[in-house]
Formats: C-alpha cells, structure tokens, sequence
C-alpha cells in the first residue's frame, strides 16, 4: 500500500516537474546567475531520470507522515488517553522538525556546502583556467543526499526524547545504558555524516547534548513532583 501510495505520489508531483525544477534550483542563494543559467545534461534519457527523482525525493517525505499517521491511527484505538496524547505529542514533534529541517537545509546548509566546494574553483582559476559546468543530474543528487541526511539527523532528535524520557525514569537502566548509547550515537554519526572527523564530531556532540538535556530536565521534573507531594 505504501509503495502504491509513494508511485502515485511521484507521478501527481510529475505533473509539477518543471516548477519543482525550478524551485529547488533557484532556491540554493550560493548559486550565482551564470550557474543557473547553464545546466548540461550527457544522455538523452537524463532529463526523465530527473523529474523522476524529484518526484520519488519528495513523495518519500510524504509517505513518511503518511506512515506515521496511520500507524497512530491504527494503535489509537487499544491506547490509553495518556499514551494516546504522547504519541500525538511525538507526531507533532516529527512534524515540526521535519519543518526545521528543511528551512535549516535550504538557509544554512546548503548555501555553506555550495560555497565551500565553488571556492576551490576560484583557488585554482588564479593559476588555471577551469570553468565550471553543472551537469543537472549530479547537482540534484548531490541535494537529495544531502537533504535526506539533514532530514534524518532531525528526525533523529525525536528517537533521542523518546528514549530519554523513558530511560531517565529509571535510574539504575540510565547507568547501565549510557555507555551503550553513547557507542550508538557514535557509530549513528559515523554513518549519516561526510567522512571527516569535525562533521562526525560535530554531531556527535549535538547528539549528546540533546541526550543529556532530556535526561536532565526529566529528572528535575521528577525531582520537583517528588518535592511538592513530601512538602504537602
């Protein structure tokens, strides 16, 4: 069902091929005028493997909310109220780092790893005459691996409040389980990130902080109840 879903998706957003196209090549800002304005493509079947992959890159992110939301549906009915209103919670969390993700991808991301790379082109063009053609096929995976990865990391997020809640009402599980998570977040990393040390660190760390922030704010919370039942 979900893959009749994702291809009907893929081929609704097919009728919009060439204003998502657009949309996602203008919306790069570290991109100038004489790049927008020369794409090249090598076979003549390149351009329909494109609007494809535009159409299945963003039918995936659909499919996702769309699995979420039925699988809630599904579970609703044997919930309790509270559990009900967690998983909701949850939902909503998804859904607004989902929207994070993409605004943070599109401002902050994308611009910097597309400057990053075109600054070796103007390093080399002082001592060498290279000249920049972008092929359209390369450009857009180049986006969809980067953007699903950031889309990832973000949804990651949710995984993390979801344990630390769970674990830090346990003390004794938290100590045990640390250690084992930190490997985890470690290897997790290792995995979704490019292959140098300082992205790996890098959220490696934001993983660990968000982790730890969970536990602690959770059993401060608890702390707090604890003191105003012994108070009363």
């Amino acid at each position: 069902m979900l893959l009749i879903t994702t291809i009907s998706l893929a081929f609704v957003l097919s009728y919009y091929k060439i204003f998502l196209l657009i949309l996602v090549l203008i919306s790069n800002p570290a991109l100038t005028n004489e790049i927008l304005n020369y794409f090249i493509f090598t076979t003549i079947t390149e351009l329909f493997l494109i609007y494809i992959l535009l159409g299945f890159f963003i039918a995936k992110h659909f499919v996702y909310f769309i699995l979420l939301y039925h699988t809630i549906c599904f579970l609703a009915p044997g919930m309790y109220r509270t559990e009900y209103a967690h998983i909701k919670f949850i939902f909503l969390i998804s859904l607004v780092l989902a929207i994070l993700s993409s605004s943070f991808f599109n401002k902050i991301l994308m611009p910097i790893v597309s400057r990053f790379f075109l600054s070796f082109q103007n390093q080399t063009a002082q001592s060498m005459p290279f000249y920049f053609e972008a092929k359209i096929y390369d450009y857009l995976i180049f986006i969809t691996e980067i953007s699903i990865s950031c889309f990832f990391i973000f949804q990651l997020c949710v995984v993390l409040l979801i344990l630390s809640y769970y674990i830090s009402n346990n003390v004794k599980l938290l100590k045990i389980t640390r250690k084992i998570f930190y490997l985890l977040f470690l290897v997790v990393s290792t995995a979704v990130t490019p292959p140098d040390i300082f992205s790996q660190l890098c959220l490696y760390c934001l993983v660990l902080l968000v982790f730890e922030t969970q536990n602690f704010l959770n059993i401060f919370k608890k702390y707090l109840i604890w003191q105003k039942i012994t108070t009363n």
